[in-house]
């Protein structure tokens, strides 16, 4: 599961927190993204009625703008980073999971807070070591992804040009039933196909659009439309732009 989609990191903090026991609060959605690698102590965290444990040598990812409820059970310290990144559509569920290597982990969140310096914004090694970070937590939260899954998404990655590519076709190539193919994808990636289809295709047009080389027409041809009106319609229902408006505001 990538949470992070590969998005570029705009800026970042990092700092150490004590914590102490206490009884539940709410924590609102904030304006950035965070994650934690607790060093002890424990934290329960509830979201939309379901429950996570933070604990000692676990992981901690809360996207931005989801509010939570948590408790802190035991007494304990952690180092937090609050960051930000380019595209904001990435995965939107908090996740806990303690790293098959958390001491690899601890040593990394540590060197990235040894060698933070908050007065300078473009301190490349640090953006090296935090970029690190993710990657490492990517590789780890793809552990519980079947390889029959990730072939799936991966397949997707390389032919959402096609027109006719759907659920359908893909889970005929792929041997199996299409209820499967909807039930598996969701609780590996927490998205539909369907609905990565469509967000593949709509990032690639962006993508396109913002260079500014390509017309409305060709952009439609290479991210899999079969009509211009269906795209725009569709870019649009996305985006909340046009084809047009979207890169001419990024144009400007």
């Amino acid at each position: 599961m990538d949470l992070f989609e590969n998005s570029a990191v705009l800026s970042f903090d990092v700092f150490p927190v004590e914590f102490k026991k206490k009884e539940t609060v709410f924590v609102p959605g904030r304006k950035f993204h965070s994650l934690t690698f607790r060093k002890s102590g424990k934290i329960t965290i509830t979201e939309s009625g379901k429950t996570l444990i933070s604990d000692a040598s676990s992981v901690t990812y809360v996207p931005k703008g989801v509010g939570y409820h948590t408790e802190v059970a035991e007494s304990g310290s952690m180092i937090v980073i609050h960051f930000n990144l380019a595209k904001d559509d990435v995965s939107d569920k908090i996740k806990v999971f303690t790293p098959k290597n958390p001491a690899m982990l601890l040593n990394l969140f540590s060197a990235l807070l040894k060698g933070y310096n908050a007065g300078n914004p473009v301190d490349y090694a640090s953006f090296s070591v935090f970029y690190e970070i993710l990657a490492t937590i990517n590789r780890e939260a793809s552990v519980s992804v079947s390889p029959r899954m990730q072939k799936i998404k991966e397949y997707i990655d390389k032919n959402f040009q096609n027109p006719s590519l759907s659920v359908s076709l893909i889970a005929e190539k792929f041997g199996i039933s299409e209820v499967y193919l909807r039930r598996e994808f969701k609780a590996a990636f927490d998205i539909t196909p369907l609905s990565y289809i469509n967000k593949i295709r709509i990032e690639n047009a962006k993508a396109m659009l913002k260079t500014g080389y390509y017309s409305v027409g060709t952009v439609c041809q290479n991210c899999g439309y079969f009509s211009l009106s269906y795209f725009s319609c569709a870019f649009r229902n996305a985006v909340g732009l046009s084809p047009s408006e979207y890169m001419k505001n990024h144009l400007l």
